[in-house]
Order: structure tokens, then C-alpha cells, then sequence
């Protein structure tokens, strides 16, 4: 493992060189962001999509949103020392 010593705070240039030294790094580096890309959503214009494309991603960001409130109620049910048999 290398260790990098900057003087400087960290910035996109020094986080370059630092992956053109360090191959493994890069490799995770680019297998990531592959990732990231392949999950993201595509985005289209909502005229080019179709009526059923577009009642998909109206009950997907529905389905999202109610994810999301019952996770942070989870939370707070958790953060108050309250458990959930």
C-alpha cells in the first residue's frame, strides 16, 4: 500500500496522478464508476416517453418516496431506544 503525502488540499489533479501511479486504485476506480453508470437511470424527455413508461416511473418514484418514510421512521423508532419486535 503507498502512502501519499500532500501539502496542499486534495484536488482532482493530485487524485489523477495518484490513480495513473497506482494501478489497483484505478482499476477499482473505473470498475466503480462502470457501475454507477450502468445502474443510473437514463434520463429521457417525459413527450418522448410513452403513457406507460410514464405511469412506471410515476409508481417507481411513489414506491421510492414511501421507502424512503418508512426508513427514516425506522430511524427515528430506533434513535429514541424504542425496538421493533
Amino acid at each position: 500500500m503507498r502512502m501519499m503525502v500532500v501539502s496542499d488540499p486534495p484536488t482532482i489533479q493530485n487524485l489523477q496522478y495518484y490513480l495513473e501511479k497506482n494501478i489497483e486504485a484505478r482499476q477499482k476506480a473505473l470498475e466503480r464508476e462502470a457501475y454507477l453508470e450502468e445502474k443510473s437511470p437514463k434520463a429521457k424527455a417525459k413527450l418522448k416517453m410513452s403513457k406507460a413508461e410514464r405511469e412506471v416511473r410515476k409508481k417507481q418514484k411513489s414506491q421510492a418516496f414511501q421507502n424512503a418514510k418508512a426508513k427514516s421512521k425506522d430511524r427515528r423508532i430506533v434513535k429514541d431506544g424504542i425496538e421493533l419486535l
